[in-house]
């Protein structure tokens, strides 16, 4: 009897001291993983090697080249010179039939979870896991390319465009491992084209570019850590993924629709509004104060959307649509700027000269994230051929 008391109390003293010893070893792990992490979805990261896969492939002229007087660089960026039509009307660019096709990719929980805050959630009923936009292929036509779009659950998403990412940045730290998935999927924009993956989602970025005091400014934002791409990476404001009106699959992607969204999450601190609610009107936020000035801006067409053109993420296989919303209204910056707050996507955020050294500097050094470097790039040569043209 002695002898079994003795070593239960043993064994529930080691229970206690062991408690903290695995709490401490678990921190640690997780210290390690975001430490990790941190590091790999910066831009940067793989930039380099994306562009060296490309170019041993000669293939190199499919990526994006962002240009800046004599300097020049290719960023991970897929994009063909047929997929830039300035202004091309997005029921013409997005090919959709009512309900959407649904992917059906099985989703691998070692992949959502590792970008998960916390990987036990993956199996919390109130974990976000909602439908986001895929693109099933993308064709060109006489009157320009064309989106045909499906959709899958963010966990499909995730699970296929994590893969791809996963299996990058593991070539970048160890260049003698392969790239199956890239080899079949990416290998050009040609095969990325084909959208094999079977989630390739749509997302959009989009510069808002003003004037002050006579000079071109633009919003940029650097991505919060708690994001799961990107993360520390710069971009433009707003950027997100798109979504149908109501969330579900019996109503059409409108760019539009989720530009405005975002608008209201990410610069007037609004609610957010992609999770389902009782709202019978998906258009419900239009209808708040914050959303006054940007709608009735659009309606006189002071404020206008304009798409840039599209590619993929050269990284992580998205499909990406570039926009520019530049404000004709002179007083935006004195009426507006004092009411923009980011949310929690955002780490800080800035306004910074659209033809300036801060941006310039950033896009050479791979700073912004591909579609944001693209979609910057290609705002400058807008508006500056633009502002020559009505000079002349």
């Amino acid at each position: 009897m002695f002898a079994n008391l003795l070593s239960a109390g043993i064994a529930f003293v080691l229970g206690l001291s062991s408690r903290p010893v695995k709490a401490r070893i678990q921190q640690a792990w997780r210290r390690r993983r975001d430490s990790l992490q941190s590091r790999r979805r910066k831009p940067n990261f793989a930039a380099e090697w994306v562009v060296d896969y490309y170019r041993r492939r000669n293939r190199v002229n499919d990526l994006f080249r962002v240009r800046s007087g004599a300097q020049a660089v290719f960023i991970p960026f897929l994009n063909l010179p047929e997929w830039n039509l300035v202004d091309q009307d997005e029921d013409g660019l997005l090919a959709q039939e009512i309900p959407h096709q649904h992917s059906d990719v099985v989703f691998n929980r070692r992949i959502v979870a590792s970008r998960l805050s916390d990987p036990a959630e993956i199996d919390s009923p109130t974990v976000w896991n909602d439908l986001h936009a895929c693109a099933t292929r993308v064709v060109t036509t006489p009157s320009g390319p064309r989106i045909t779009v499906s959709i899958s659950d963010y966990f499909q998403y995730v699970t296929v465009c994590g893969a791809l990412e996963d299996e990058t940045y593991a070539a970048v730290e160890k260049p003698q491992r392969g790239t199956p998935i890239r080899d079949r999927h990416l290998s050009s924009a040609a095969e990325a084209a084909e959208c094999g993956m079977g989630a390739h989602s749509i997302g959009m970025v989009v510069a808002l570019v003003f004037q002050q005091n006579g000079v071109h400014k633009v919003i940029i934002q650097e991505r919060s850590r708690a994001v799961s791409t990107y993360g520390g990476g710069l971009g433009v404001v707003p950027m997100f993924g798109c979504q149908t009106l109501d969330l579900s699959d019996a109503t059409p992607v409108s760019l539009t629709h989720n530009f405005l969204r975002e608008v209201y999450e990410e610069l007037y601190g609004g609610a957010s509004v992609e999770h389902s609610s009782l709202r019978v009107d998906p258009r419900w936020f239009l209808a708040e104060p914050e959303m006054r000035y940007v709608v009735d801006k659009m309606a006189v067409d002071e404020l206008r959307l304009r798409l840039l053109g599209f590619g993929f993420d050269a990284i992580n296989g998205q499909l990406i649509i570039g926009g520019l919303a530049e404000v004709k209204d002179e007083s935006f910056a004195e009426s507006q700027l004092s009411r923009l707050v980011g949310n929690w996507e955002i780490h800080n955020i800035h306004v910074w000269d659209l033809f300036g050294y801060e941006v310039t500097d950033a896009l050479l050094t791979h700073r912004f994230t591909p579609a944001c470097a693209f979609t910057l790039a290609r705002a400058r040569e807008l508006v500056l051929s633009e502002s020559q043209r009505a000079l002349s």
